[in-house]
């Protein structure tokens, strides 16, 4: 049986005091805050991933100088610096969170459409020029 995770925002704000932070179901005692290891797995899986995933924003963010790659403009440091990070190869086909495969796009230049629908091989291209 897979867990199928509902929005962490729900995790901390939707479930009442007495029920599982990942699927709301009834706690077996008072000194739980899952119902299953497979919940608590589940948790412990999403909370760890968000902590890798802010530091590696963190550096990028850092080392692009708050600059976004397309443009150039730079952006103010902090958590609404309105700089995002894009995958150049999707991880839902094959990409990774490496360096080589990430890039720091403000919001106007990551919602152009070639940076969705063109091969990668080009963006890679286009960003070295």
């Amino acid at each position: 049986m897979s867990v199928i995770l509902p929005s962490p925002v729900v995790w901390i704000n939707e479930y009442p005091p007495g029920r599982c932070r990942v699927c709301g179901g009834e706690l077996p005692g008072h000194r739980t805050r899952n119902c299953s290891d497979e919940c608590a797995r589940a948790y412990e899986r999403w909370f760890y991933e968000r902590r890798f995933w802010i530091g590696i924003r963190r550096r990028l963010l850092r080392d692009a100088k708050y600059r976004c790659s397309d443009c150039g403009v730079k952006f103010q440091a902090g958590r609404r610096s309105g700089l995002e990070i894009h995958h150049i190869i999707p991880r839902r086909k094959g990409g990774h969170d490496g360096d080589e495969n990430l890039m720091v796009l403000c919001r106007l230049c990551h919602d152009k459409p070639e940076y969705h629908t063109q091969p990668p091989q080009a963006r890679q291209m286009r960003m070295e020029e």
